[in-house]
């Protein structure tokens, strides 16, 4: 008898442990520690960090309003460590920052008057990337390398594309169409490595209809080490590192999620299983793309408020009435706005919180206040993974947030009163009932 008590005192303690560990995940944390003031200039706004978070590049608007500059701060301090002219930027928001490599991309210009060209924030040098028509599509995600896409006037869909090193301007792949093959989307690369996923549309001549294929190739390779027949991408796709290929499919009813493994060759994932093509549909447009995210990982794909598990389909988060969804970031995080509410009678008080979700799990990484500045998107992590840094709304910057100790330990000690107060009641009744035995006015117990 006396080591089932003790088994239950420690299965009880054992439970106060784990709802501490739920508490730490769960309860709402304030911002971090500052590291520093950035005390920004008016007009400036930042870019993103690199160096592992040594240094952030801002982009810096001239007096005279007609040119820019590129500021390099010390992240730890906030100190302006040099300046890099950035002429070649047309509009305050028309350029790309890679942090993996610390280079900017200034966009196209309308009038096609300058090429698309690299700043490289380590030499100063610029470097053209393309001709005048050209536009930067995307970054490679390891290597120094962007995809270049370039259309007809009045055409969004790009007639050609090629893959150019941003620090020598070498162009190392380039696509183009010709009467009966065209691409039907830009390119995607796929990473790690340097292999480029190409949809193509062929309309053979004197034929209305129209083939799709996608096309997997090797950079510097003369032709497609694969092509896989048949498959079509209906909207922008996303690529994981394991080489899942995600898009969303808005002709089906209702839309539907599709995951697409390079390896097998099969589609893994089509999201709800019963949807199915809708003839003659007409869609409007919003003008916003419309994108199914797949995690780095390849385990799950988030669409339209709900996030669902590849490997069998299930949902792993979906939008309640609560919540909102706020944004993706690039570590492979969703974050959702959350309203709470308490009310006792006739009192009523809400709140809200931002909660930081793992794009892979569903699983909540961490809660915020939602009245404190939470990481923008320009927040980067290199090798310091322990203690990422990020700029606030207020142009603070600050360490990633840690727990909200004082509120955890006064969780903690309401939920450790039952068991607190029990022990010495239940010593009470031992000793009471001892003395009672001991001075005859009640019978032992026989054994």
């Amino acid at each position: 008898m006396k080591w089932l008590k003790r088994c239950c005192w420690l299965a009880a303690w054992g439970v106060w442990l784990w709802l501490g560990f739920g508490l730490y995940r769960e309860l709402p944390r304030h911002a971090g520690a500052k590291v520093c003031e950035a005390q920004f200039e008016e007009g400036e706004r930042p870019l993103g960090f690199f160096d592992d978070d040594r240094l952030l590049a801002t982009l810096e608007v001239l007096d005279d309003s007609k040119g820019f500059n590129v500021r390099v701060r010390d992240a730890l301090r906030g100190e302006v460590k040099r300046r890099v002219p950035a002429g070649r930027i047309g509009t305050y928001y028309d350029q790309q920052f890679s942090s993996t490599h610390a280079i900017v991309v200034g966009g196209q210009r309308a009038d096609e008057s300058l090429p698309p060209a690299a700043l490289d924030l380590h030499t100063g040098k610029w470097t053209d990337l393309g001709p005048n028509a050209a536009y930067f599509k995307s970054f490679h995600p390891t290597k120094p390398w962007a995809l270049l896409t370039q259309a007809a006037h009045g055409d969004f869909t790009p007639k050609s594309a090629s893959v150019v090193d941003l620090r020598s301007g070498r162009r190392l792949f380039e696509w183009k169409g010709d009467r009966e093959r065209q691409l039907a989307q830009a390119p995607i690369f796929m990473a790690p490595g340097d292999t480029l996923l190409v949809p193509v549309a062929r309309t053979k001549e004197n034929s209305k209809t129209t083939e799709h294929r996608v096309e997997l190739w090797t950079i510097g390779t003369p032709g497609p080490d694969q092509v896989f027949e048949g498959l079509e991408f209906a909207e922008e796709p996303t690529v994981s590192h394991t080489r899942s290929v995600a898009w969303p499919e808005i002709t089906y009813d209702p839309d539907a999620i599709r995951v697409f493994d390079v390896e097998s060759g099969k589609i893994v994932l089509t999201h709800p299983p019963n949807a199915k093509p809708v003839a003659n549909l007409f869609i409007v447009s919003t003008g916003e793309p419309q994108l199914a995210t797949i995690s780095m990982d390849g385990r799950a794909v988030y669409y339209r408020d709900v996030l669902v598990r590849v490997a069998d389909g299930t949902t792993l988060w979906e939008r309640g009435s609560y919540e909102w969804f706020s944004r993706l970031d690039e570590r492979g995080r969703f974050h959702v706005q959350e309203l709470w509410e308490i009310a006792f009678g006739d009192w009523a008080k809400g709140f809200t919180t931002t909660a930081v979700r793992d794009l892979a799990t569903g699983q909540v990484l961490c809660r915020l206040w939602s009245g404190d500045s939470y990481p923008s998107p320009i927040q980067k992590t290199g090798a310091a993974e322990r203690d990422p840094i990020y700029v606030d709304d207020k142009n603070v910057i600050r360490q990633w947030p840690t727990a909200n100790w004082p509120l955890l330990a006064l969780c903690q000690a309401f939920l450790a009163l039952p068991l607190v107060i029990s022990w010495p009641v239940l010593r009470w009744r031992r000793k009471k009932r001892a003395r009672s035995v001991s001075d005859g006015s009640r019978a032992a117990v026989q054994p």
